[in-house]
């Protein structure tokens, strides 16, 4: 959602209007909600990065594997609608994106 400038500055006016007790509030929800987002954050990159040097699933090798999968491997991944990763011409893939399609699959 694109906010314009008319709504930021209603936003804003509205937001000086409250009395300072409320404003802590939100202000203590906004820290509360960063504090959490920063972890969670700092968890996956940790995640990623680990898994990204523990693999050796190169993207060629994934593309590779893609095009010698079976028939019963085509028809799951086409039920759990990837059906476009069959048909990749490509092989120069996000590294983070092969990973993460080999874990869902495992």
């Amino acid at each position: 959602m694109k906010l314009t400038n008319k709504v930021r500055g209603d936003i804003a006016k509205t937001f000086a209007s409250f009395p300072n007790e409320r404003k802590l509030v939100f202000k203590n929800l906004a820290t509360t909600d960063r504090l959490r987002y920063l972890e969670a954050k700092k968890e996956f990159n940790a995640k990623v990065n680990k898994d990204y040097w523990d693999t050796h699933c190169s993207p060629f090798r994934f593309y590779k594997l893609l095009q010698n999968i079976g028939s019963e491997y085509n028809d799951s991944i086409r039920s759990i609608g990837l059906e476009g990763l069959i048909h990749l011409q490509e092989y120069k893939l996000n590294r983070h994106l092969c990973l993460w399609l080999i874990e869902m699959v495992d």
